[in-house]
């Protein structure tokens, strides 16, 4: 597991040195260019696109049909490899920074969380998130190149459950639900040149809970209700390409 996300993190890295030799290139390629003599005030204001990878920790719990008994409360899957991309539109007022910005992220890149199931301990229960679609504003704070932000709005995502047999693998019930929650967070992002960004950045997510029908893979009948919980934990690496007004240059003295 240490090995797959060191991986995943060393892509994400890797994306971000590309991210900033096309800024680097952006800036030289635009007319006016900032010598390497001129310095001045960066700006953060624009639309931006980017890549992030990194860890995700995730708590479940499931409910069978009424009387619900709990399958397991705690039910985790920790060190999941996520990964998504995203885009937004930010403007700056002074050291104030203000923004909004859309997220689609996948975390189907690990095993899902398992459980021995508590209605039949016969069978196996496992449940994972396997995608994220987040929206919501941010609020920054520019401090030159660096530039701290408090996130937070809209999640929505998909949470499958499975019932296995243990002896056999096979699956004998199934079920699938989009649930809706919130997430909040926050982040430092850097500036490694006019045009390129690399952040790091935290974020808790809460699905809330949902029902649906658990479904016989056999036979595709409905055999009763399955109620599902979903929240996350997740640290990302982010690199991004900011497109917007141009940092001002001065010539120094």
């Amino acid at each position: 597991m240490k090995v797959r996300i060191q991986g995943v993190l060393a892509t994400a890295a890797g994306a971000a040195a590309i991210l900033a030799s096309a800024g680097i290139a952006l800036a030289d390629g635009m007319p006016g260019g900032p010598p390497p003599s001129y310095a001045g005030p960066t700006s953060w204001t624009g639309a931006y696109v980017g890549f992030e990878s990194g860890w995700d920790f995730e708590r479940m719990s499931q409910f069978g049909a009424a009387p619900p008994p709990v399958i397991d409360p705690k039910e985790s899957r920790d060190g999941a490899v996520t990964a998504g991309f995203f885009l937004g539109y930010q403007h700056q007022f002074g050291p104030l920074v203000l923004g909004v910005e859309a997220d689609l992220i996948g975390n189907q890149f690990d095993q899902p969380a398992s459980t021995q199931c508590v209605a039949n301990p016969f069978d196996t229960c496992t449940q994972k998130i396997t995608d994220l679609f987040t929206v919501g504003p941010r609020v920054g704070w520019a401090l030159g190149r660096w530039m701290p932000y408090v996130t937070g709005g809209f999640a929505s995502g998909s949470v499958e459950f499975r019932e296995n047999v243990t002896a056999t693998g096979v699956a004998d019930e199934f079920a699938d639900k989009r649930l809706n929650g919130w997430y909040a967070g926050g982040g430092v992002d850097w500036k490694l040149s006019p045009h390129a960004v690399v952040s790091l950045e935290y974020r808790h997510t809460d699905l809330g809970s949902g029902t649906s029908e658990g479904i016989s893979p056999a036979t595709g009948a409905a055999i009763g209700l399955v109620t599902q919980h979903a929240e996350s934990d997740s640290i990302m690496l982010r690199g991004s390409l900011l497109f917007g007004v141009r940092d001002v240059y001065t010539a120094l003295k």
